[in-house]
């Protein structure tokens, strides 16, 4: 039985190649939130094997695929809001400071690295701070793309991991969820206090 990457693959094989799927074939393409990235890897998969490479299952295959698709998920799920907020941070910052940049002969790097970072440094961090937050609270991301096991595809969390002592299979151990939540809480207060004591050096509020 083909899994789901391959099946992917298959009907997008059959789509490039001028051919036509049925309504069921389309339902099935539709089933799951992740569509999208799935059938862009299987492209990419496509054109990896036209090239001459190998056919990987970016699902059930190795480790490195399945670490391959979750952080390009990821990127692909946060990217739009974080283009909004620094499009909004660029649009705010005043023009007359590059006008007057360029009076004094200043370079286009050089306006970049003097004006408009610092001027967009606070969203820039504000950023980070959730970038980093998101980053360790990721699960359910994880479970659209391998399913709720996801010990037996190798790709817990440690939310996952609090979970799963809780309501899991091998639940039942609230003091090891409870652990596992006051280290996850431990680190992300530790990242967070870092970038505190850098944004007092490189973060310019205006």
């Amino acid at each position: 039985m083909e899994s789901a990457c391959q099946e992917i693959i298959r009907l997008a094989e059959k789509v490039m190649d001028g051919g036509q799927i049925t309504p069921e074939e389309a339902g099935r393409l539709i089933r799951t939130k992740d569509e999208d990235t799935m059938l862009l890897l299987a492209m990419a998969d496509k054109i990896r094997q036209k090239f001459g490479g190998s056919s990987v299952d970016f699902i059930d295959g190795p480790y490195w695929a399945k670490m391959f698709v979750l952080c390009f998920y990821t990127i692909w799920i946060v990217m739009p809001f974080k283009i909004l907020i620094l499009t909004s941070a660029l649009a705010s910052v005043n023009p007359m400071y590059y006008n007057a940049a360029r009076v004094d002969g200043t370079s286009r790097f050089r306006m970049f690295t003097k004006i408009t970072l610092p001027m967009i440094s606070p969203m820039v961090f504000y950023l980070i701070i959730t970038g980093f937050i998101g980053a360790f609270k990721a699960y359910s991301d994880a479970v659209a793309l391998f399913g709720t096991n996801l010990n037996a595809a190798e790709m817990n969390t440690i939310v996952g991991y609090v979970y799963d002592m809780l309501y899991g299979d091998s639940g039942g151990y609230p003091s090891y969820a409870s652990a596992a939540a006051i280290l996850l809480f431990a680190i992300v207060l530790t990242i967070t206090c870092i970038n505190l004591l850098v944004s007092k050096k490189h973060v310019h509020y205006v």
